[in-house]
């Protein structure tokens, strides 16, 4: 495959690949919004807050809001105040959940086109893999597609191998800083003991 159609295909893929991300955010929001518990919480807690100041209505003697006094002593309350904020919750969390069927049906379109790419490996078909090597392309650092990702590899291998030195550097500054601490405590229990002799 020539350089310029196999940018091309990158372009294609990683198009493909981060659709597939967004859709993925949207599927797991909506899963949530479309949830039991999500659909339960927003009545009870309207309808314990309506519940817990409709006395305050009653003290001051507000009139406007009187009704919400009455209703705390005659449970007419119940109508508003669970009933309706019930309705539009489950309104909602169905149009949320026709919503994440869409997203998953779309996902699912997005991961079969994907997959359908062989010219590239299944393991680099994810967003940041592609947009790194896509940048290889453009810059001109590499030619081939093999040399991409050998080249991909090798950055991920050093990576990795910063991270784990900044790792150890990291757990030899706490290793010293308990060692210091240890050392100051240490001290203070000598200059504690030779003030008790003196």
């Amino acid at each position: 495959m020539e350089k310029n159609e196999l940018i091309l295909v990158l372009e294609k893929a990683l198009y493909l690949s981060t659709e597939a991300d967004e859709l993925y955010e949207s599927f797991i929001k909506y899963k949530k919004r479309s949830g039991v518990l999500k659909t339960i919480l927003w009545p009870v807690a309207i309808f314990c807050s309506l519940w817990l100041i409709a006395p305050a209505f009653i003290l001051y003697g507000n009139e406007p809001l009187a009704f919400l006094g009455n209703a705390y002593f005659n449970y007419y309350i119940f109508i508003p105040a669970f009933i309706l904020p019930l309705f539009f919750s489950i309104k909602r969390a169905k149009h949320s959940k026709k919503l994440m069927i869409n997203a998953e049906n779309r996902l699912l379109d997005k991961e079969e086109k994907l997959g359908e790419m062989t010219a590239i490996p299944n393991t680099f078909k994810n967003t940041y893999d592609l947009e790194k090597i896509l940048g290889y392309f453009e810059d001109g650092r590499t030619d081939t597609l093999k040399e991409s990702i050998n080249l991909l590899m090798k950055e991920k291998q050093e990576d990795q191998r910063h991270q784990e030195k900044m790792g150890k550097i990291d757990d030899m500054k706490e290793e010293q800083r308990r060692s210091s601490a240890n050392i100051k405590n240490k001290l203070d229990d000598i200059e504690i003991s030779v003030r008790n002799l003196d």
